[in-house]
Protein backbone atom coordinates (compact mmCIF):
# COMPACT_ATOMS: atom_id res chain seq x y z
CA UNK A 1 0.00 0.00 0.00
CA UNK A 2 1.47 3.42 -0.83
CA UNK A 3 1.52 6.17 0.92
CA UNK A 4 0.48 9.57 1.08
CA UNK A 5 3.16 11.64 3.06
CA UNK A 6 4.41 14.88 0.69
CA UNK A 7 7.35 14.18 -1.05
CA UNK A 8 10.18 16.57 -1.85
CA UNK A 9 9.46 18.43 -5.19
CA UNK A 10 12.84 18.14 -5.96
CA UNK A 11 12.58 14.17 -6.09
CA UNK A 12 9.00 14.46 -8.21
CA UNK A 13 9.98 13.36 -11.96
CA UNK A 14 8.58 16.14 -13.56
CA UNK A 15 9.23 15.59 -17.09
CA UNK A 16 6.10 15.32 -19.03
CA UNK A 17 4.56 17.58 -16.63
CA UNK A 18 0.91 19.11 -17.51
CA UNK A 19 1.12 22.83 -16.56
CA UNK A 20 -2.67 24.76 -16.18
CA UNK A 21 -3.16 28.66 -15.97
CA UNK A 22 -5.96 29.13 -13.52
CA UNK A 23 -8.78 31.10 -15.63
CA UNK A 24 -10.65 34.23 -13.83
CA UNK A 25 -13.58 32.07 -13.03
CA UNK A 26 -11.65 29.66 -11.31
CA UNK A 27 -10.18 31.99 -9.06
CA UNK A 28 -11.39 30.68 -5.08
CA UNK A 29 -12.15 27.13 -6.14
CA UNK A 30 -10.68 24.32 -3.90
CA UNK A 31 -7.26 22.88 -5.56
CA UNK A 32 -9.20 19.55 -5.70
CA UNK A 33 -11.97 20.69 -7.34
CA UNK A 34 -9.78 22.67 -10.25
CA UNK A 35 -8.12 19.16 -10.85
CA UNK A 36 -11.70 17.59 -11.14
CA UNK A 37 -12.49 20.01 -13.74
CA UNK A 38 -9.79 19.49 -15.74
CA UNK A 39 -9.08 15.81 -15.36
CA UNK A 40 -12.77 14.73 -16.27
CA UNK A 41 -11.55 10.96 -16.35
CA UNK A 42 -9.49 11.20 -12.71
CA UNK A 43 -11.83 10.17 -9.42
CA UNK A 44 -11.24 12.90 -7.26
CA UNK A 45 -9.42 10.94 -4.39
CA UNK A 46 -6.66 10.25 -6.91
CA UNK A 47 -6.45 13.70 -8.03
CA UNK A 48 -6.74 14.83 -3.68
CA UNK A 49 -3.60 11.95 -3.42
CA UNK A 50 -1.54 13.97 -6.48
CA UNK A 51 -2.10 16.36 -4.45
CA UNK A 52 -0.74 15.03 -0.84
CA UNK A 53 1.75 13.54 -2.50
CA UNK A 54 3.45 16.28 -3.77
CA UNK A 55 2.75 15.83 -7.14
CA UNK A 56 1.09 19.39 -7.24
CA UNK A 57 2.95 22.50 -7.41
CA UNK A 58 1.90 26.05 -7.97
CA UNK A 59 5.03 28.73 -7.67
CA UNK A 60 5.77 30.73 -4.37
CA UNK A 61 3.41 28.46 -2.11
CA UNK A 62 4.16 25.83 0.23
CA UNK A 63 2.51 23.08 2.13
CA UNK A 64 -0.62 22.65 -0.66
CA UNK A 65 -3.59 20.61 0.30
CA UNK A 66 -6.53 19.23 -1.58
CA UNK A 67 -8.67 22.83 -0.21
CA UNK A 68 -5.64 25.05 -0.92
CA UNK A 69 -7.86 27.79 -2.73
CA UNK A 70 -6.68 29.17 -6.14
CA UNK A 71 -5.87 32.58 -6.64
CA UNK A 72 -5.59 35.09 -9.60
CA UNK A 73 -2.52 34.40 -12.03
CA UNK A 74 -1.77 30.84 -10.36
CA UNK A 75 0.30 28.58 -12.71
CA UNK A 76 -0.97 24.74 -11.32
CA UNK A 77 1.77 22.29 -12.46
CA UNK A 78 0.57 18.47 -12.40
CA UNK A 79 3.15 15.73 -12.28
CA UNK A 80 0.30 13.39 -13.81
CA UNK A 81 1.87 10.53 -15.42
CA UNK A 82 4.29 8.19 -14.70
CA UNK A 83 6.82 5.54 -15.74
CA UNK A 84 5.48 2.48 -14.80
CA UNK A 85 6.37 -1.03 -16.22
CA UNK A 86 4.16 -4.43 -15.93
CA UNK A 87 5.30 -7.52 -13.36
CA UNK A 88 7.77 -9.96 -14.98
CA UNK A 89 5.13 -12.57 -14.70
CA UNK A 90 2.39 -10.86 -16.95
CA UNK A 91 5.48 -10.68 -19.63
CA UNK A 92 5.52 -14.28 -20.41
CA UNK A 93 4.07 -15.49 -23.49
CA UNK A 94 3.02 -12.46 -25.20
CA UNK A 95 2.48 -12.41 -28.74
CA UNK A 96 4.65 -9.91 -31.24
CA UNK A 97 3.31 -6.23 -31.93
CA UNK A 98 4.19 -5.21 -35.76
CA UNK A 99 4.43 -1.43 -35.30
CA UNK A 100 2.64 0.54 -38.67
CA UNK A 101 5.09 3.47 -37.70
CA UNK A 102 7.84 3.85 -34.39
CA UNK A 103 10.17 6.08 -32.92
CA UNK A 104 11.06 7.15 -29.82
CA UNK A 105 8.17 8.70 -28.59
CA UNK A 106 5.51 6.87 -30.18
CA UNK A 107 4.12 3.97 -31.29
CA UNK A 108 1.45 3.31 -33.59
CA UNK A 109 -0.40 0.11 -34.05
CA UNK A 110 -3.48 -1.93 -36.02
CA UNK A 111 -4.75 -3.48 -33.01
CA UNK A 112 -6.79 -6.62 -33.73
CA UNK A 113 -10.38 -7.28 -32.43
CA UNK A 114 -10.52 -9.63 -29.19
CA UNK A 115 -7.55 -7.59 -27.52
CA UNK A 116 -8.65 -5.50 -24.69
CA UNK A 117 -6.09 -1.97 -24.46
CA UNK A 118 -5.05 -2.56 -20.73
CA UNK A 119 -5.48 -4.60 -17.67
CA UNK A 120 -9.58 -3.89 -15.63
CA UNK A 121 -11.61 -6.09 -13.84
CA UNK A 122 -12.70 -9.60 -14.90
CA UNK A 123 -10.64 -12.72 -16.44
CA UNK A 124 -6.63 -11.90 -17.51
CA UNK A 125 -6.13 -11.84 -20.80
CA UNK A 126 -3.02 -10.49 -22.96
CA UNK A 127 -3.55 -6.84 -23.45
CA UNK A 128 -2.17 -3.95 -26.03
CA UNK A 129 -0.19 -2.78 -22.96
CA UNK A 130 1.45 -5.87 -22.38
CA UNK A 131 2.31 -6.35 -26.01
CA UNK A 132 3.90 -2.64 -25.69
CA UNK A 133 6.07 -3.41 -22.54
CA UNK A 134 7.53 -6.28 -24.24
CA UNK A 135 7.74 -5.14 -27.67
CA UNK A 136 9.54 -1.61 -26.45
CA UNK A 137 11.43 -3.60 -23.57
CA UNK A 138 11.18 -0.53 -21.02
CA UNK A 139 9.01 1.79 -18.43
CA UNK A 140 5.80 3.65 -20.39
CA UNK A 141 4.06 5.93 -19.20
CA UNK A 142 0.53 5.40 -17.43
CA UNK A 143 -1.85 7.87 -15.13
CA UNK A 144 -1.30 6.98 -11.69
CA UNK A 145 -3.18 4.23 -10.20
CA UNK A 146 -4.08 3.13 -13.69
CA UNK A 147 -2.36 0.09 -14.89
CA UNK A 148 -1.98 0.82 -18.81
CA UNK A 149 0.97 1.74 -19.87
CA UNK A 150 1.75 3.31 -22.63
CA UNK A 151 -2.55 3.87 -23.25
CA UNK A 152 -3.16 7.41 -24.94
CA UNK A 153 -6.85 6.51 -25.80
CA UNK A 154 -8.60 3.21 -26.12
CA UNK A 155 -10.41 0.97 -28.57
CA UNK A 156 -13.08 -1.54 -27.45
CA UNK A 157 -11.84 -4.54 -27.50
CA UNK A 158 -13.95 -6.21 -30.50
CA UNK A 159 -12.97 -2.96 -32.33
CA UNK A 160 -9.83 -3.29 -34.72
CA UNK A 161 -7.76 0.06 -36.44
CA UNK A 162 -5.10 2.28 -35.89
CA UNK A 163 -4.09 3.22 -31.93
CA UNK A 164 -1.32 5.93 -31.25
CA UNK A 165 0.81 4.57 -28.48
CA UNK A 166 3.18 6.99 -26.17
CA UNK A 167 6.80 5.70 -25.28
CA UNK A 168 7.49 8.92 -22.60
CA UNK A 169 5.83 10.92 -20.23
CA UNK A 170 5.84 14.20 -22.54
CA UNK A 171 4.42 12.55 -25.74
CA UNK A 172 1.58 10.81 -23.49
CA UNK A 173 1.11 14.21 -21.72
CA UNK A 174 0.90 16.01 -25.44
CA UNK A 175 -1.70 13.45 -27.11
CA UNK A 176 -3.50 13.23 -24.61
CA UNK A 177 -4.34 16.78 -24.47
CA UNK A 178 -4.82 16.68 -27.90
CA UNK A 179 -7.57 14.01 -27.30
CA UNK A 180 -8.98 16.30 -24.30
CA UNK A 181 -9.06 19.65 -26.92
CA UNK A 182 -10.60 17.82 -29.54
CA UNK A 183 -7.90 18.33 -32.36
CA UNK A 184 -7.49 14.47 -33.40
CA UNK A 185 -8.98 13.46 -36.54
CA UNK A 186 -10.72 9.62 -35.75
CA UNK A 187 -12.32 7.85 -38.64
CA UNK A 188 -14.38 4.56 -38.53
CA UNK A 189 -15.90 2.31 -40.67
CA UNK A 190 -18.85 0.31 -39.34
CA UNK A 191 -21.21 -2.01 -41.39
CA UNK A 192 -24.95 -1.56 -39.60
CA UNK A 193 -28.11 -2.75 -40.39
CA UNK A 194 -30.99 -0.94 -42.01
CA UNK A 195 -31.31 2.00 -44.56
CA UNK A 196 -29.93 5.52 -43.96
CA UNK A 197 -32.42 8.17 -44.60
CA UNK A 198 -29.76 10.24 -45.41
CA UNK A 199 -26.41 10.54 -47.52
CA UNK A 200 -24.84 12.04 -44.21
CA UNK A 201 -25.86 13.67 -40.86
CA UNK A 202 -25.02 14.01 -37.65
CA UNK A 203 -25.90 12.65 -34.13
CA UNK A 204 -26.00 14.48 -31.05
CA UNK A 205 -27.19 13.33 -28.55
CA UNK A 206 -25.92 13.34 -25.02
CA UNK A 207 -24.77 9.56 -22.99
CA UNK A 208 -24.45 8.83 -19.92
CA UNK A 209 -24.08 5.61 -17.69
CA UNK A 210 -26.70 3.30 -16.97
CA UNK A 211 -27.43 3.57 -13.54
CA UNK A 212 -28.92 0.09 -13.54
CA UNK A 213 -26.38 -1.51 -15.67
CA UNK A 214 -23.09 0.64 -15.68
CA UNK A 215 -21.06 -0.93 -17.85
CA UNK A 216 -23.27 0.26 -20.15
CA UNK A 217 -24.06 3.66 -21.77
CA UNK A 218 -27.38 4.92 -22.63
CA UNK A 219 -28.54 8.23 -24.42
CA UNK A 220 -29.49 10.68 -21.22
CA UNK A 221 -32.91 11.59 -21.15
CA UNK A 222 -32.03 14.80 -19.06
CA UNK A 223 -28.58 16.12 -18.75
CA UNK A 224 -25.67 14.08 -19.55
CA UNK A 225 -22.41 14.78 -21.56
CA UNK A 226 -22.45 16.12 -24.88
CA UNK A 227 -21.86 13.98 -27.64
CA UNK A 228 -21.25 14.09 -31.41
CA UNK A 229 -21.11 11.92 -34.30
CA UNK A 230 -20.87 12.67 -37.48
CA UNK A 231 -21.73 9.81 -40.41
CA UNK A 232 -22.08 9.25 -43.79
CA UNK A 233 -22.84 6.31 -46.14
CA UNK A 234 -20.10 4.83 -48.69
CA UNK A 235 -22.60 1.86 -49.54
CA UNK A 236 -25.79 1.07 -49.47
CA UNK A 237 -27.44 -2.64 -49.47
CA UNK A 238 -30.60 -4.17 -48.61
CA UNK A 239 -31.23 -3.81 -45.21
CA UNK A 240 -27.57 -2.80 -44.83
CA UNK A 241 -25.54 -0.07 -44.78
CA UNK A 242 -21.32 0.49 -44.95
CA UNK A 243 -20.71 3.89 -42.93
CA UNK A 244 -18.01 6.31 -42.48
CA UNK A 245 -18.25 7.62 -38.77
CA UNK A 246 -16.17 10.66 -37.65
CA UNK A 247 -17.01 11.38 -34.01
CA UNK A 248 -16.06 14.88 -32.59
CA UNK A 249 -16.02 13.62 -29.34
CA UNK A 250 -14.74 10.81 -27.34
CA UNK A 251 -17.25 9.49 -25.15
CA UNK A 252 -17.21 5.50 -24.39
CA UNK A 253 -19.20 3.20 -27.28
CA UNK A 254 -20.12 6.44 -28.64
CA UNK A 255 -20.18 5.28 -32.13
CA UNK A 256 -22.31 2.20 -31.07
CA UNK A 257 -24.67 4.00 -28.73
CA UNK A 258 -25.69 7.15 -31.24
CA UNK A 259 -25.77 4.15 -34.35
CA UNK A 260 -28.18 2.41 -32.36
CA UNK A 261 -29.88 5.53 -30.72
CA UNK A 262 -30.60 5.94 -34.81
CA UNK A 263 -31.60 2.50 -35.39
CA UNK A 264 -28.73 1.65 -37.34
CA UNK A 265 -27.13 -0.93 -34.96
CA UNK A 266 -23.49 -1.84 -35.82
CA UNK A 267 -23.32 -6.03 -37.31
CA UNK A 268 -22.27 -7.93 -35.02
CA UNK A 269 -22.67 -5.60 -31.81
CA UNK A 270 -24.45 -8.15 -28.87
CA UNK A 271 -24.86 -5.03 -27.06
CA UNK A 272 -26.54 -2.30 -28.44
CA UNK A 273 -29.07 -3.96 -30.57
CA UNK A 274 -32.02 -1.85 -31.44
CA UNK A 275 -35.76 -3.72 -31.45
CA UNK A 276 -36.24 -2.37 -34.87
CA UNK A 277 -33.34 -4.11 -36.66
CA UNK A 278 -34.12 -7.31 -34.33
CA UNK A 279 -35.99 -8.62 -37.73
CA UNK A 280 -33.54 -8.24 -39.89
CA UNK A 281 -31.92 -12.09 -40.86
CA UNK A 282 -28.93 -12.97 -43.19
CA UNK A 283 -28.69 -16.78 -44.30
CA UNK A 284 -26.54 -19.07 -41.28
CA UNK A 285 -23.45 -19.24 -44.22
CA UNK A 286 -23.16 -15.62 -44.62
CA UNK A 287 -20.09 -14.55 -43.54
CA UNK A 288 -20.90 -11.91 -40.73
CA UNK A 289 -18.20 -10.93 -38.35
CA UNK A 290 -17.87 -12.63 -34.95
CA UNK A 291 -17.60 -9.19 -33.35
CA UNK A 292 -18.93 -5.84 -33.84
CA UNK A 293 -18.36 -4.15 -37.67
CA UNK A 294 -16.25 -1.50 -35.96
CA UNK A 295 -13.03 -0.34 -37.52
CA UNK A 296 -10.93 2.89 -36.55
CA UNK A 297 -9.79 3.01 -40.30
CA UNK A 298 -8.10 6.73 -39.97
CA UNK A 299 -5.41 8.65 -37.25
CA UNK A 300 -4.79 12.33 -37.38
CA UNK A 301 -2.59 14.05 -34.71
CA UNK A 302 0.10 16.51 -34.00
CA UNK A 303 3.77 14.74 -33.14
CA UNK A 304 4.25 15.49 -29.47
CA UNK A 305 8.29 16.33 -30.64
CA UNK A 306 8.38 17.33 -33.87
CA UNK A 307 4.60 19.07 -33.89
CA UNK A 308 4.24 17.28 -37.29
CA UNK A 309 0.86 16.35 -38.63
CA UNK A 310 0.76 12.71 -38.91
CA UNK A 311 -2.23 10.57 -40.34
CA UNK A 312 -2.13 6.68 -40.10
CA UNK A 313 -4.55 4.34 -42.15
CA UNK A 314 -5.35 0.99 -41.12
CA UNK A 315 -7.67 -1.29 -43.90
CA UNK A 316 -10.55 -2.67 -43.78
CA UNK A 317 -9.86 -6.06 -41.54
CA UNK A 318 -10.44 -9.32 -43.31
CA UNK A 319 -13.70 -10.76 -41.68
CA UNK A 320 -15.48 -6.88 -42.49
CA UNK A 321 -14.41 -7.72 -45.93
CA UNK A 322 -15.40 -10.87 -46.71
CA UNK A 323 -19.28 -9.68 -45.20
CA UNK A 324 -18.88 -6.54 -47.68
CA UNK A 325 -18.14 -8.71 -50.87
CA UNK A 326 -21.14 -11.57 -49.67
CA UNK A 327 -23.33 -7.74 -49.42
CA UNK A 328 -22.11 -6.67 -52.75
CA UNK A 329 -23.01 -10.42 -54.31
CA UNK A 330 -26.32 -11.18 -52.42
CA UNK A 331 -27.66 -7.41 -50.89
CA UNK A 332 -27.11 -4.74 -54.25
CA UNK A 333 -29.50 -2.34 -54.83
CA UNK A 334 -28.99 -2.11 -58.49
CA UNK A 335 -28.58 1.71 -58.62
CA UNK A 336 -25.84 1.50 -56.12
CA UNK A 337 -23.90 -0.85 -58.70
CA UNK A 338 -20.84 1.01 -59.20
CA UNK A 339 -21.10 3.33 -57.01
CA UNK A 340 -19.02 4.16 -53.49
CA UNK A 341 -16.85 1.83 -53.96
Amino acid sequence: MTSDKPKDRESVNWEGAIEIETRSEEVGLRLDRFLALRFEDSSRAWLQKLIREGRVDIAGQEGLSPSTRLRKGDLVRVAYYEASALPPERMEDIPPLTPIYEDEEILVIDKEAGIVCHPGAGARRVTVSDMACAHCGLLLPSPPGEPRPGIVHRLDRETSGVMVLAKTLPAMAALQKQFHDRVVQKEYLAIVFGAPRFFSDWITVPLQRDPKRPERIRVAPLGGRKAETYYEVKERFREFAFLLCRPKTGRTHQIRVHLDSVHHSIVGDRVYRSRKVQGIRVPEDAPVPKRQALHAHRLEFVHPASGKKMSFEAPVPADMERFLEWLRAERAIPQEKGRGR
